[in-house]
């Protein structure tokens, strides 16, 4: 298995499968993911160096990404990275590939950011990001689409 930082750009078709299937996964609300995602939106965050892919490989097939922003905290002077989505193809999980993923995050994180991760609830992931040192440290409400 192979684990990089790569462009979301050159990675867009084998991404996007993946993430209707992340959200077929993590969010029952949806009827139909395909409609829902707008990648143009990566595609100019990727642009202006704010969006970025981790990803694993085994011979060139995608097997699990994470995208992750890095943006300003609005609360301090320290950049914040936040892990949007993290997701494995369900027949590789239960090993080392996703936290394989999360310390590829680290070590190519800008120095000195907070890392964050929006992981939805009861999604597998959850365990394995504490287990990895990351803290509780906020609930998100939603209301609408």
């Amino acid at each position: 298995m192979e684990y990089k930082i790569e462009k979301i750009e050159d990675n867009l078709e084998a991404i996007k499968p993946l993430i209707e299937s992340y959200w077929e996964e993590v969010d029952e609300r949806r009827e139909d993911t395909s409609g829902n995602i707008d990648y143009s939106i990566y595609l100019r965050l990727e642009e202006l160096d704010l969006a970025f892919l981790v990803t694993a490989k085994e011979e060139e097939e995608l097997i699990g990404f994470i995208v992750y922003i890095v943006s300003p905290c609005t609360h301090t002077s320290v950049l914040k990275t936040t892990a949007e989505i993290l997701f494995v193809k369900e027949e590789y999980r239960g090993g080392s590939i996703a936290a394989k993923m999360v310390e590829k995050l680290e070590e190519c994180a800008p120095k000195d950011s907070y890392i964050f991760f929006t992981l939805k609830t009861e999604f597998p992931h959850n365990k394995l990001i504490s287990s990895l040192g990351y803290s509780h440290v906020e609930n998100v409400y939603m209301k609408g689409n």
